[in-house]
């Protein structure tokens, strides 16, 4: 079974597109593939509703890889360049799959 991560990131305001350009920039999706072999995939959604909002939705193969990835130091270092955009600190929600 799967798990999904959904996290919540509300930039400053007026910077969301250089936030999400820069996230991209940073090839974040490849580098947590590379490091963390249980990534599978996820997207860098814009809200439509806030246009300060900004949400991660990323697919694991367990809750664990999830986990190793909180912690390593790839994603510490993504951390650290994408911190200057954030207006609150992100929020972070694990869910599993069940069809």
């Amino acid at each position: 079974m799967t798990v999904f991560s959904h996290m919540s990131i509300q930039v400053r305001p007026g910077q969301r597109q250089e936030a999400m350009e820069v996230f991209r920039a940073h090839n974040v999706f490849t580098d947590c593939a590379a490091a963390i072999p249980g990534f599978i995939q996820a997207f860098l959604l814009a809200d439509h509703a806030d246009p300060d909002a900004v949400s991660v939705i990323a697919e694991w193969q367990t809750a664990q890889d999830f986990q190793d990835w909180t912690t390593h130091p790839t994603r510490d270092a993504q951390e650290q360049v994408l911190s200057r955009f954030l207006a609150a600190p992100p929020t972070t929600r694990l869910f599993e799959r069940h069809l």
